[in-house]
């Protein structure tokens, strides 16, 4: 739970922040996603927040905050992604000299719905699960699954679609190692991994989704008929980068985009201000190009905006004025790492310092006016720090902040 944060006196003093976003507490913020939603908690357990709900994840491995986790809608394409297997052969799942054991061990969310993949007896050939479904041509989607060690160890994600070179991976449950292909792995608790595969469909149409078994060896080898190994939450989801887990039965699910606002009194001085912002974006230097904003003070539009941003992969800020751009800088930390932000905004007087680093200035900038509202939308990624200053901190504060 996030409590509520009391009203803070104002005017408050220059430099003294009105935090917005912290560790414990979403402020004056009011936070609103019109469904249920998935997350992984402090002790690395698959948890569910309720509509409306925020969510707060940590990194299990390192037992690290992550911060407010704010998402787009996303849709889950794979069925029966939480009882895989489940519906018999070919609905949804192929069996392929597997054979699901469903409700065989606890899965990450303390239920007693995972299913066992177990191998038959077939000699030299694959033991796999796989599902059939229909994709645009020309985008990008991940294929994810979450996975435990049995007697086998191993897993190899497989995407085949047409026209498009076949993407796998083949992971280590058992080590956490990635033997090959490029992947995303998150360790969660009880053993369990959450692996997400990134594919790009080129003509689209029908795509299969291979959950393959691995011997240690090879992919290739003669069953015993009891060797197996756990997976959970399996999801097909289209976009620059995946999105938390969402259940589906016998039909896709949406899940509903987060979202926050905050519609200021006197906090904001319009004349200059700072905004500190301690987030990372669901994004790589090869993923996410799509100019996502994490955080923005605006008028209620697009024309008059002070707020930070995921551009080509990078960490920044935008600033406009009048529906023009008045300062567009990126800094050099990769998005998907952890970036400390500070931007100072005045006439003729825009900065910013990423990380620490030396600042980046404009110094023929026009004001934006009009501002009143603060948004925080679904942008794939969590905040974990988000403060307002009523002046343009200086150069040094504002290095000092950021690092």
């Amino acid at each position: 739970t996030w409590p509520t944060q009391p009203p803070l006196p104002t005017p408050l003093a220059p430099d003294a922040p009105f935090q917005l976003v912290n560790a414990e507490s979403l402020g004056l913020l009011t936070f609103t996603r019109a469904g249920g939603a998935w997350y992984i908690d402090r002790n690395g357990k698959l948890r569910l927040a309720l509509n409306d709900k925020p969510r707060i994840e940590w990194d299990y491995a390192t037992d690290t905050r992550l911060g407010l986790l704010m998402e787009p809608a996303a849709t889950n394409l794979c069925l029966q992604s939480h009882s895989i297997g489940a519906g018999g052969a070919g609905t949804p799942w192929n069996q392929i000299r597997a054979t699901p054991t469903l409700n065989a061990t606890l899965a990450p969310d303390g239920t007693n719905n995972a299913t066992k993949l177990v191998e038959d007896t077939s000699v030299t050939t694959t033991h796999q699960l796989t599902q059939n479904i229909t994709l645009a041509a020309t985008t990008a989607g991940w294929w994810s699954v979450m996975v435990k060690a049995a007697e086998r160890t191993r897993i190899n994600l497989i995407v085949v679609s047409p026209g498009m070179t076949t993407q796998s991976c083949i992971f280590n449950a058992s080590t956490g190692a990635v033997v090959s292909g490029t992947v995303f792995v998150r360790k969660l608790a009880d053993g369990w991994w959450s692996v997400d595969l990134p594919f790009t469909t080129v003509t689209g149409g029908v795509s299969n989704f291979y959950l393959r078994m691995d011997n240690g060896t090879t992919q290739t080898y003669t069953g015993d008929g009891t060797s197996g190994i756990y997976v959970y939450a399996a999801q097909v989801e289209m976009g620059a980068y995946p999105t938390s887990r969402i259940i589906t039965l016998g039909s896709t699910v949406t899940r509903p985009a987060d979202a926050a606002s905050y519609t200021f009194v006197d906090e904001l001085n319009p004349v200059e201000f700072s905004l500190y912002l301690e987030a990372r974006w669901n994004a790589s230097s090869s993923y996410g190009n799509d100019a996502r904003i994490a955080a923005k003070i605006s008028d209620g539009s697009n024309a008059n905006v002070a707020g930070f941003l995921n551009k080509n992969g990078r960490s920044g800020v935008q600033v406009r004025s009048g529906g023009a751009d008045q300062a567009l800088f990126n800094g050099a930390t990769d998005s998907a790492a952890l970036t400390r932000a500070a931007l100072g905004v005045k006439l003729n007087q825009i900065a910013l310092s990423i990380d620490g680093a030396s600042v980046a200035t404009d110094v023929t900038a026009t004001l934006p006016v009009g501002l009143t509202t603060l948004d925080l939308p679904g942008f794939g990624g969590h905040i974990n720090d988000l403060r307002l200053y009523r002046s343009r901190l200086s150069d040094a504060q504002l290095m000092a902040l950021a690092a």
